[in-house]
């Protein structure tokens, strides 16, 4: 005992002095930390308490405003191409009409004061008038060739009738209605008239015989009516059109809001455009009490909707709706020319302008224009304009909306600044809604926008309904007040180190205006990260350099202290700008320091998870283990080189003590302490006296840190020397195998590796063929005990290894390859090295004589007993050539088939194809059940071999089926 204790103070000195020679920078090391804030970590360690923004810069919050949203504007081209001039005096127009004579335009215009008026636009003079007596209140003229001259067929509704006037004679040539203007629904009479045309290349005209809800046609020479619809289907008809193409009349049904097709052979309505129910409607779902409609060459209609004030145009046989973007009060009637080409259309209407106080005819042609806003100004008064954005009415193809955009101070610098669009001053606009506009357009207070509408259909335009600006300020008078603040900056966790605290540098982007840059204020302030979380220091910031540094060496207050955080409280007394943080950074020097960790090892210095122990006394030999400890703790402060620590048993009570001395970078156990398994105990004797299945326990703690601890723990198993077996399937164990075999290994009596009593504990064994240099890692699974728990000390595989006649080994592929007279050796290291060895026999096959046959099939034993723990084994051989097998059948005694086996399945000796004049053997080639997986009753059998024979210098295959008897009893 004296030896023991000498040897061990003379470990200490040694390892105490290496200690003493190490370099004292070990201990006393330390790093310059730089804590930053900035870009381009966009502030990720500042968080707002409220009223800032924290971006690329960190800035007062903005608050955005819109203004201008609440102002309609409903701004479109004026469209208007010509219009009845002031100068030429006229009533109130019903109707208009449109010719080309000579190559110029004239347009018949139905005077409701009582006459007719055709109109040279060229020439820009009346070139006919007619009026009289004989018109009362003409509401439509019609014209067309007959006669020998151009004719106006003229709807008069005072007179209740239709008249035919001759343009080259000036006289009436045809009428229809009572002569006296009397009301009446029969022949050669009518109710309040609204419009007549003639049927081409026919001496008949069709009437909209409104009064009467009729639409009439009616032959020129009797004056009877030849055809007729209403009044039952009709509430006052306004409009008619012959439609030569398809027979049809276009009727405008006016009290009932609908435009229709009826056909003349079968008084059918082949189209409608309207509710059904005749009830008002808008937009795609009706019409309100519509005025005129005409048939157009594309075969749309297009419609004077009066009551909704628009003009729409419609398809007959399409889903196609279009509706002129342009309201028109008091509508009467609209026409269309050059229909054929839509970009010269043009539309015609009758109406009341805005303008105006009576209804005259209107041409309708858009083209691009440009209007500029009135000047608007923010209540805010300075702000920064930031994007601009406007609600239009626009067809992707024809029609768009840009807009241009200048802002200033006030208005008389406004009309001096130049229109911008998004890139700079000059001819670029503003193409999409939502755009940002430039930076110059900062701290302003008024501004305007021109507005670029333009199109490429003159039927088309844009419609500007809104536009409006999306500006931003900056307010410090908010609740609560606008501050930010960084995380913790320093010694923030339970390491034993102190931060020297060396300068702050921060960095600002003052306003751009010299003037400005007194309205704004940043206050910083360093507070202590520990409650109450003092005020340490505070100043505003510079508003003259954007760069400075605070000295954090020369505030006292600050020494001593692990860890801070910063505010920031910007305030401004200009809204259009704030104080701005491009970044700030703390430097200080830290001694780092590390979390301590202790762990039992084995004599390895891997981390140990069981002890082995023994019951004899002195523990010491090469079967168990040693309490050994390693404890890691590079707290550079902590100058010390033994650390002694207490070792417990939870069981048995024991606590030794154990010395650890600093081999750097950790501390290792100077002498380790035996174990033994043991129900006496005795105190402080340098040995732990434990029971099996206990736990050892280490606890340490970092003096320097009472915060810093760490626990290991272990446990302690005796030892049992484990046997090991090579068995077959069965569980036999074999000292002689063949070729064909599968080998199992088992290990009994092995109590220290069940460590779970819980789960399926494993081992790991290797299996070798030193000859063939073959080496196969083998896992065995505990066995459950007699209660089904695993709780054992038996552990067994799972899966056999095969064993195959081949002279070079694979290793790690599942099978042993092997040759006469080798030996096959299980090896398991358990402290010990153990070893058992199973021999293939010089004469490894099994002689059978063919007695003359060309092949043969044997199973062994035959019969054979399930309950014998011998393999049950298939033996194949050829006289003629090599053997494989496609696949086998087994019949019982009835013929009925049992079984079918693969061939694939089966593992020969010799491999899957058995040389010529040699044996091919496969044990435990059938497990006993039928195809259903379900075990076969003792009996008689027949097997059925189905193999392929190839003979010697041939490729020749030959299929045989070979036949065995065999008997299973149970």
């Amino acid at each position: 005992m004296k030896k023991h204790l000498l040897m061990k103070k003379i470990k200490l000195f040694f390892l105490v002095l290496s200690v003493l020679l190490m370099s004292s920078e070990t201990f006393a090391q330390s790093k310059e930390v730089v804590w930053a804030d900035q870009t381009p970590w966009n502030y990720t360690k500042a968080d707002p308490n409220g009223g800032v923004l924290i971006d690329s810069v960190i800035t007062l919050l903005p608050i955005y405003e819109m203004y201008g949203q609440d102002i309609a504007l409903d701004i479109t081209l004026d469209g208007t191409d010509w219009k009845w001039p002031d100068d030429i005096a006229i009533g109130s127009v019903e109707d208009i009409d449109i010719r080309t004579l000579n190559g110029q335009d004239l347009y018949l215009l139905t005077d409701r004061t009582g006459r007719i008026i055709e109109y040279n636009v060229a020439e820009k003079n009346v070139v006919f008038t007619y009026q009289g007596p004989d018109l009362v209140l003409p509401v439509d003229s019609y014209g067309f060739q007959g006669n020998d001259q151009y004719n106006f067929l003229v709807t008069d509704r005072g007179n209740n009738r239709i008249i035919q006037i001759g343009r080259e004679t000036g006289g009436i040539l045809w009428d229809y209605g009572d002569p006296n203007g009397l009301e009446g629904s029969g022949d050669n009479q009518l109710t309040s008239p609204a419009d007549a045309v003639k049927i081409p290349g026919k001496d008949e005209y069709i009437i909209a015989d409104r009064g009467n809800n009729r639409v009439i046609i009616v032959a020129k020479d009797s004056k009877r009516v030849i055809w007729q619809i209403g009044p039952d289907s009709l509430n006052s008809p306004v409009d008619v059109e012959y439609v030569g193409t398809t027979n049809e009349i276009l009727v405008t049904d006016r009290d009932n809001n609908r435009v229709l097709l009826v056909n003349i052979d079968t008084k059918q309505i082949t189209w409608q455009f309207g509710k059904q129910d005749g009830s008002q409607g808008s937009g795609r779902e009706g019409l309100n009490t519509p005025e005129d409609a005409d048939y157009l060459p594309n075969g749309h209609i297009i419609i004077a909707d009066a009551g909704n004030n628009r003009v729409i145009e419609v398809g007959r046989d399409t889903n196609y709706y279009w509706e002129l973007k342009r309201p028109l009060a008091n509508l009467r009637d609209v026409d269309q020319i050059n229909t054929l080409t839509p970009a010269l259309s043009k539309i015609f209407v009758v109406y009341r302008p805005t303008d105006s106080d009576k209804i005259i005819p209107v041409r309708i042609s858009f083209s691009d224009g440009e209007i500029i806003s009135p000047v608007y100004g923010v209540p805010r008064g300075y702000v920064n304009f930031d994007q601009i954005f406007w609600d239009a009415v626009t067809s992707t193809d024809t029609t768009s909306v840009q807009l241009q955009f200048r802002s200033a101070i006030d208005d008389g610098t406004l009309a001096r600044t130049a229109w911008s669009g998004p890139q700079s001053v000059g001819d670029t606009t503003f193409s999409v809604s939502g755009q940002e506009l430039n930076d110059f357009h900062k701290g302003h207070r008024v501004y305007q926008f021109k507005a670029f509408l333009k199109t490429t259909n003159p039927k088309e335009t844009p419609v500007l309904d809104n536009v409006s600006v999306k500006y931003y300020y900056y307010s410090s008078d908010v609740q609560p007040r606008p501050f930010y603040f960084t995380g913790p900056i320093g010694i923030t966790d339970n390491r034993d180190a102190i931060p020297k605290w060396k300068r702050l540098v921060y960095q600002q982007e003052l306003p751009q205006n010299p003037a400005f840059r007194e309205d704004v204020q940043l206050l910083i302030r360093i507070v202590k990260n520990e409650a109450p979380y003092l005020t340490l220091h505070e100043e505003f910031a510079n508003t003259k350099a954007p760069v400075d540094t605070i000295d954090l060496e020369q505030i006292s207050a600050m020494r001593g202290v692990k860890a801070i955080f910063l505010n920031a409280y910007p305030r401004t007394n200009n809204p259009a700008v704030s104080p701005a943080l491009v970044s700030w950074r703390v430097v200080y020097e830290e001694i780092q320091t590390t979390v301590s960790s202790i762990q039992f090892v084995n004599s390895a210095g891997e981390k140990a998870y069981a002890y082995l122990a023994t019951t004899t006394y002195p523990p010491i030999d090469e079967t168990v283990d040693v309490v050994n400890v390693i404890l890691d703790d590079n707290n550079t402060e902590l100058i010390q080189s033994i650390v002694e620590l207490d070792v417990a048993s939870s069981n048995s009570g024991d606590t030794e003590k154990l010395e650890l001395a600093l081999q750097p970078p950790v501390f290792r156990t100077v002498e380790p302490l035996p174990i033994v398994i043991t129900d006496r105990v005795v105190a402080n004797n340098d040995t732990m006296e434990v029971f099996d299945r206990d736990t050892l326990k280490v606890k340490y703690q970092d003096m320097n840190d009472l915060k810093d601890t760490s626990e290991a723990a272990v446990l302690v198993v005796k030892t049992s020397p484990g046997e090991l077996f090579i068995t077959n399937k069965a569980g036999k164990e074999l000292t002689e195998v063949i070729f064909g075999d599968s080998i199992y290994v088992l290990v009994t009596n092995e109590q220290d590796k069940n460590l779970n009593p819980f789960g399926i504990d494993s081992l790991k064994l290797k299996v070798i063929n030193n000859a063939t240099v073959d080496e196969e890692v083998v896992y065995l699974y505990e066995l459950q005990n007699d209660e089904g728990v695993y709780d054992s000390d038996v552990f067994a595989t799972r899966k056999g290894l095969f064993i195959e006649e081949n002279n070079n080994g694979i290793k790690g592929d599942g099978i042993l390859q092997s040759s006469s007279g080798q030996r096959i050796t299980a090896e398991y290291v358990d402290n010990v090295t153990r070893s058992k060895s199973v021999r293939l026999p010089d004469e490894p096959t099994i002689f059978i004589d063919l007695g003359g046959v060309p092949y043969v099939v044997e199973v062994a034993p035959n019969p054979y007993y399930p309950s014998l723990d011998s393999n049950y084994r298939l033996r194949l051989a050829s006289a003629t050539g090599s053997i494989s097998v496609r696949f086998m059948e087994i019949f019982n005694l009835a013929g009925e088939k049992v079984r079918e086996i693969d061939g694939s399945v089966l593992r020969f000796s010799t491999g899957s194809v058995v040389p010529k004049e040699r044996y091919g053997i496969a044990s435990d080639w059938w497990d006993l059940t039928n195809d259903s997986g379900q075990q076969i009753a003792s009996g008689t059998y027949f097997l059925k071999v189905h193999a392929d024979i190839i003979p010697e210098n041939s490729s020749n295959l030959e299929q045989v089926a070979i036949f065995r008897k065999f008997v299973v009893l149970r």
